[in-house]
Order: C-alpha cells, then structure tokens, then sequence
C-alpha cells in the first residue's frame, strides 16, 4: 500500500518484534507436564518447564513455515518453529492476523524442506495502525474464529453421531425388531474396475476428469487442481467407466476402503478404483452407508495388508458380506442416514463460507480500507 492510511505507518518486523529460536525438548519432556511442546506442524507433546510464558506468535522455521500459531500461556517450542518477543505498544493478537496475510513461501531459503530465517523474518515490512486500533482489529477477528471454532465443533459431533448411526444401522441391533440376512457384495452388485489410461494421454485442460484413488476420500469426491484431464475419450473404454451422479466408488491401493458418492458429470474411472453397480435386491443409500461402517472399513485395510503396498482385490471386496433387512426397512434407513450426511454437508458449506468473509474482512482490516474506532 503506497498510501497510508491516516495514523499508520510502515515499520521492519525487527521494530515490532525479536524472533527467538526455540530448543530441543528432550530435557523437559514429559508424559504428565503442563505446558505444551509445539513444533511447525502443532502439538508435539508437554513439558515440565516452559520456554516463554507472555503472548506470542509462532511461525515455522523449518518445514511448515505457512502455519502461524497463536499462544497466550507458557509454552516450549522446539528447534523448527520460532516465537516472538513482542514489543510493547504492539497487540500480541493483531500481530498474528498480520503473520495470517504474509506470503511466507516467498522468504523460503531453501531448495528442499522450506525454510526462514530469523532475520530474513524481521526484515519484511508491515503497515502499523495505533495501538488502540490494532486491539479493536484483533477483537473483531477474534469474534469471528470464536463463531467458526463452535461450528466445526458442531461439524466433529455431527461425524460422529453419522458413524455411530451407520455403525449401529447396519447390522442387527436393539433399535429395529427386525432380522438383518447376510449378503455378499457379489450378490447384491456388479463390481466393475477402472480403465488404465496412459499418462501420455493427459492434458492440462481437458473435458473429461480422470478419477483416481487419490480422488476418493472416506465420504467425499474431491476433484482437486491436479486431477488429471483428457479431451477425448479412449475408443476401447466400457461405458461403465464413465462415471455417471450417485455412483458409488471404493479405492483399492493406497489408502484402501475408502467409500464416496460421484456428484459432478464427465468423470471418468481409473484403474485401481473399483464402482458398485447396485441390482435390485438392495437399496443404494443403505448399501453405500454399509461400506462406509468402520467395519467394512477394517476388513478391507486387514485384507490388503502383506505387500509393499496395501491393496485390495476385487475378489477381497465381492467377498465381504453385508447385513440387510427387508428393502423396505433399508429405504428407510439409507434415508435416514443420508439426511445426516446432508446436515454435515450444509455445516461444512457454511464454515467454508465464514472463512472466505472472515479472509476477505481481515485483508480490509489489516490494509486500513475499513477502519475501526475503540
């Protein structure tokens, strides 16, 4: 910003600020200490004795340096991560919504694992507002972590509560007075696997997503920059490996057993990720909540264990047997189950977009475009 705003100035972090290094925790380490060992990751452990105990932010010295860490109780860091002696006249928690806006990737120093220096850190320039100012900024901001943290609290409950129904409802209980019969995913699905595309045919922008197991999370499709396009559809390819809204996919290296609905078009299968064709004798939402119990989960990660990798076969997956009850009872709980998973959906849209509101305050804040009076 070329133009301050009225009262700001530009200063170095070095007058704002001393970046400490932080000391190996092996002599202070212990099971039942009370003040928390941090690292550029988070939380390594406790300790008996601490390495400062005012206001401070943290930031990565060696490995993850995008991270800032706001601490207001006696803590211990060790060699990766720095903390800061702040200044007085300087508000401890503004300063870490500051370090939030800093492009901390272009001060990296190394080639291999990222890294910063102490005083490549105190040379960067940031724009100073009073102080008075600064402590009504970091209130505001404050206010909205306080609202975002509830909800993803709210978001961990509502997870769990998904997976206590799904692992109670889908298999013979006390809720239902009714008998759940075993069957085979052989029985009840057509098990089709994926095409094996040739790297040499990806493109950077294409029509058509190539779907992987990287792709495939527990509960969630997640299409990412890096998915691998093409523009033209192989000649030889099935017309089951174009991928079609609601099919239900399953990864088979890797990270084995992970279970995830389609929900976007022109998205095609690649190989090591397997697709259910649901038959008739069972209800696609109780069968895909089926497979996301931590039961099914368990067996397949036991059954693709012996190798260098984990991986699944598709006779290991058709061999797997499910509990259901009568069609109509299935219905009813898929229903169920997927009303759940809608409200998990609906808090996570929400918390995204109170981080893009919160992102797009702070930037108008932390710049003077809105200013603020105590």
């Amino acid at each position: 910003m070329d133009c301050l705003p009225t009262n700001w100035k530009k200063l170095k972090l070095s007058k704002v600020l001393k970046v400490k290094h932080g000391k190996n925790q092996k002599q202070v380490e212990c099971d039942d200490g009370k003040y928390p060992i941090l690292g550029s990751g988070g939380l390594m452990g406790y300790a008996n004795d601490y390495i400062w105990d005012k206001p401070s932010v943290l930031i990565g010295r060696k490995g993850t340096i995008n991270k800032p860490q706001f601490m207001n109780k006696p803590f211990w860091t060790v060699d990766t991560l720095f903390y800061t002696d702040i200044f007085e006249g300087y508000e401890p928690k503004w300063l870490y919504y500051v370090f939030q806006t800093i492009n901390w990737y272009k001060y990296n120093e190394a080639s291999g694992v990222p890294s910063l220096s102490a005083s490549t850190i105190e040379k960067i320039k940031i724009i100073v507002p009073p102080f008075e100012e600064q402590k009504e900024i970091a209130n505001i901001l404050s206010t909205w972590d306080v609202a975002i943290d509830l909800r993803e609290k709210e978001l961990k409950m509502e997870k769990s509560l998904l997976i206590q129904a799904i692992n109670t409802l889908t298999k013979n209980n006390d809720f239902i007075d009714v008998k759940y019969n075993p069957i085979s995913i052989d029985e009840c699905t057509s098990f089709v696997n994926g095409y094996s595309f040739q790297s040499k045919s990806y493109e950077d922008v294409g029509d058509y997503n190539i779907v992987t197991i990287g792709n495939v999370q527990d509960g969630k499709l997640d299409l990412h920059s890096k998915t691998k396009k093409i523009s033209r559809l192989p000649n030889n390819i099935s017309k089951h490996q174009i991928l079609s809204k609601e099919d239900i996919l399953i990864s088979m290296t890797g990270n084995v057993g992970r279970v995830c609905k389609v929900n976007e078009s022109n998205l095609l299968l690649n190989q090591r990720v397997g697709k259910f064709i649901i038959k008739p004798v069972i209800h696609r939402d109780y069968f895909y909540y089926s497979l996301r119990s931590t039961r099914f989960l368990s067996k397949m990660i036991a059954k693709a264990q012996g190798g260098a990798q984990p991986n699944l076969s598709t006779k290991d997956i058709k061999n797997y047997y499910i509990e259901i009850p009568e069609y109509k009872r299935q219905a009813i709980i898929g229903r169920y189950l997927s009303s759940l998973d809608k409200k998990i959906e609906l808090l996570i849209d929400e918390i995204t977009q109170m981080k893009i509101q919160k992102k797009g305050l702070m930037q108008q804040l932390l710049t003077g475009k809105i200013r603020v009076q105590s």
